[in-house]
């Protein structure tokens, strides 16, 4: 008797009759998708202008070397021999020179501005492929509560009403509003703890305003704590 009394106290699921109060929840990455086809349109002209404006200062950088080498006689014939009806000709070539030079050094400019462009924009885009996005608003229309996602930008994790076989939303970004809606089963797991607990699983989307939108599941019951979703806008 006193061994059953010691055991039933050690018992570690003596209080876990009810199921634990936890909220599961789905983790959200939004991406805007307009903005970064729009970047890579940008850097692809701005990429292919740099190889166009290379190809045009090696043409320059050839023309110049065959007019200097045009000047080391034309110099010789003047400042040599003396012969001076070959001087305007020699002025005219060394202003092309000049003239050149000017241009190679205005495309170095060029390509390293436009380098520099792309740089930036590459940076954008990179920011937007990460998800980094401010929500302005978000609200779950089944009971009215509006999720509090603190300084979060990169990603978000929105609650999934135990309650319910459907959590629907509404979110604003950059002024505009997104409704998105998933659908799921629930059940009681128990753990290793012998905690129980309710897990969320086979999540799917009934309702979505985005562009498109991406589930990532770890396994095939898609269960939501192990679920990314990715919005496209």
């Amino acid at each position: 008797m006193i061994w059953l009394m010691i055991s039933w106290g050690c018992d570690p699921c003596a209080e876990c009759g009810q199921p634990l109060i936890y909220d599961p929840n789905v983790k959200l990455i939004f991406i805007n998708q307009d903005s970064a086809v729009k970047l890579n349109d940008s850097i692809s002209i701005n990429t292919a202008s740099i190889t166009e404006i290379s190809k045009l200062k090696t043409t320059y950088k050839d023309s110049i070397t065959k007019l200097k080498d045009s000047l080391v006689w034309l110099d010789s014939a003047v400042n040599i021999a003396g012969d001076i009806k070959y001087e305007p000709i020699q002025l005219k070539f060394t202003n092309r020179v000049d003239s050149f030079i000017l241009v190679n050094k205005e495309i170095d400019t060029l390509v390293t501005e436009t380098k520099a462009i792309n740089k930036l924009l590459n940076a954008t885009l990179s920011t937007i492929k990460s998800g980094k996005v401010q929500i302005q608003y978000a609200k779950i229309a089944e009971n009215g509560a509006i999720p509090d996602f603190g300084d979060s930008a990169t990603s978000f994790k929105i609650p999934l009403l135990l309650a319910e076989t459907q959590t629907s939303y509404t979110l604003m970004i950059d002024s505009v509003s997104y409704e998105l809606s998933f659908s799921y089963q629930t059940q009681e797991i128990i753990d290793k703890a012998r905690r129980v607990y309710v897990q969320v699983y086979h999540l799917d989307t009934i309702q979505s305003s985005f562009d498109s939108l991406f589930i990532e599941c770890r396994t095939s019951e898609c269960i939501s704590d192990e679920t990314t979703i990715t919005a496209y806008f």
